[in-house]
């Protein structure tokens, strides 16, 4: 009986440490999500920026 004892601690330690690992690689892409979110935003601005400066030259 001890041996399924063993067999048992073994899992629930190797899910643990799975479950530790998902959450950091969890966090690892929300951090990235969040990353792209903020270059998207600036490369939003940068768009809107070039069209202005556009627009000023067309009326230059």
């Amino acid at each position: 009986m001890a041996n399924n004892n063993d067999t048992l601690q073994a899992i629930k330690k190797a899910t643990i440490s799975h479950l530790a690992e998902i959450r950091a690689l969890k966090q690892k892409l929300i951090d990235f999500q969040n990353q792209v979110e903020q270059k998207d935003n600036e490369l939003i601005k940068a768009q809107k920026e070039i069209i202005k400066l556009k627009e000023q030259l067309k009326a230059d």
